[in-house]
């Protein structure tokens, strides 16, 4: 099942970027793949200072199309690829790392399992050598489109599922252990067809989940977000959209409490399809809506461009060289748009995900070079960035639990770091205090992100004595004593 094969390198699209280049200009680019066609739908860092690629490809495998892995140095060169996959079609919605060294790819195969596809978690070494996989589903078409870390050691996969829906298809929620074994599901939609695309942790412990249904809402298909406990169990539902069709492809949180759902509109804009930008506080009260394009455009990521803006990742038909081109829109936290730029040629092209290079550039991954003989090829593109990357190195886990550290050093004269971590994105208080209970100083008061922190104190206008740091994050406390000593 698992084969490596030397990629055939096939262009470097002329995209080279001047020697002053300005913010969106386009750097360099690569394609990869053989005579028949690839696609690449997720990009991450390799912890090494390279990058994985991972999607499809019909040149290389076992059969029609199988699960494809390419290892790129930090220029994009090609160092290793790999394939997964049986006598039939897989394919990958997802990758992440799998906190141990390893990375996790999840998607879909039929060429294992029970039914006609099913969802397909596959864990790979740092070198991409297949250590295990799982297959889930039922008798029909079952498959992933995206995972993420549960928060306590465990994995989440979020696809959609024709085997157990009520209606013509619906989203199918699935919770696993650090091995792939099953612990539960659940599922979500009406008697029509709905599907999610994108999961992200909420702000007390649940998770929401974007997509589009033709179940509920107006009139034709509408963007959809649900929310979930921590168990998965369906708190609330919010739907977004006009007459037409309108769906969300991916949510990231705004660092304010509220999220950002990107997708596309027929409903509203210029006359057609629009990408569209929808931004929506902590209960899914819509707060404001932008639409970008001249008809034909679509969203199917939306990344922290590191600078207080943010970067949608698409296709256009309206603007670029070709029918159609991959699509860089970015805007401010408001949504204005700054600027956008498209890259392709006469050949077909589009984006599917993006992340920001340690160095604060933009990498985009999708396809190059579609609607030909030939089929498409895997396309990474290097755009000038904001030079502020977002997390440099490899994506961590989110941590399993909140914790408030003891602070560093301690006792100390007179700084000290103090560190704590989030479970997921919360309001966060962080004060000291003195032994008579008076508060000496506001550390945090705020929204923070998920993922650890850490903020110096300086107790140089203080005399020496007992202090101590106290943390609330949602429901969570925890206090730690230190020692200022002069």
């Amino acid at each position: 099942m698992l084969r490596q094969f030397s990629l055939l390198l096939q262009s470097v699209v002329l995209l080279a970027g001047a020697a002053h280049a300005d913010e969106g200009d386009s750097l360099w680019s690569h394609t990869y793949g053989g005579i028949d066609g690839e696609a690449a739908h997720s990009i991450i860092p390799s912890g090494d200072g390279g990058y994985l690629l991972a999607g499809w490809t019909a040149s290389f495998g076992a059969g029609p199309s199988d699960m494809w892995l390419v290892k790129v140095d930090a220029q994009g060169d090609s160092l290793w690829s790999r394939t997964y996959g049986g006598s039939g079609n897989e394919d990958v919605g997802a990758i992440i790392p799998s906190g141990d060294g390893g990375f996790l790819l999840a998607g879909g195969t039929n060429s294992f399992g029970a039914g006609q596809a099913d969802m397909w978690l596959l864990k790979v070494n740092a070198q991409g050598d297949s250590l295990w996989s799982h297959t889930y589903g039922g008798s029909q078409n079952d498959w992933a489109y995206a995972i993420i870390p549960s928060g306590d050691g465990g994995f989440l996969l979020l696809g959609e599922t024709y085997s157990f829906s009520v209606g013509d298809g619906g989203v199918w929620l699935m919770k696993v252990d650090a091995q792939g074994n099953f612990l539960w599901h659940q599922f979500y939609g009406g008697t029509e067809w709905d599907a999610a695309y994108s999961i992200i942790h909420s702000n007390d412990g649940g998770f929401l989940l974007a997509g589009e249904t033709y179940s509920f809402g107006a009139v034709n298909r509408d963007m959809w977000l649900l929310k979930v406990s921590a168990s998965g169990d369906s708190l609330w539902s919010r739907i977004y959209g006009g007459n037409d069709w309108d769906a969300a492809y991916s949510i990231i949180s705004s660092g304010d409490g509220g999220f950002l759902l990107a997708g596309d509109t027929w409903s509203f804009g210029v006359a057609g399809q629009n990408m569209w930008l929808v931004k929506v506080n902590a209960d899914g009260d819509s707060l404001w809506s932008h639409t970008y394009g001249g008809g034909s455009e679509y969203a199917n990521c939306i990344i922290s461009s590191g600078d207080n803006g943010y970067l949608l990742v698409g296709s256009t038909d309206s603007f670029g060289a070709g029918s159609q081109d991959m699509w860089l829109v970015k805007v401010n936290s408001q949504g204005d748009s700054l600027w956008s730029r498209s890259f392709g040629a006469w050949t077909t092209e589009a984006g599917f995900s993006a992340i920001v290079s340690e160095e604060g550039n933009y990498l985009l991954v999708g396809y190059y070079g579609g609607s030909t003989p030939w089929g498409p090829d895997m396309w990474l593109v290097c755009v000038e960035g904001s030079g502020q990357p977002v997390e440099p190195g490899i994506p961590q886990l989110q941590p399993q639990s909140f914790e408030l550290h003891e602070p560093h050093p301690n006792p100390f004269n007179p700084t000290t770091v103090v560190r704590f971590e989030l479970r997921v994105t919360s309001r966060v208080s962080l004060w000291v205090y003195d032994t008579a209970g008076r508060l000496v100083e506001t550390l945090v008061d705020g929204w923070r992100e998920a993922g650890a922190h850490q903020i110096t104190f300086d107790g140089s206008g203080l005399p020496s004595g007992i202090y101590f740091a106290k943390l609330t994050a949602g429901d969570y406390g925890q206090v730690q004593k230190m020692v200022l000593m002069k």
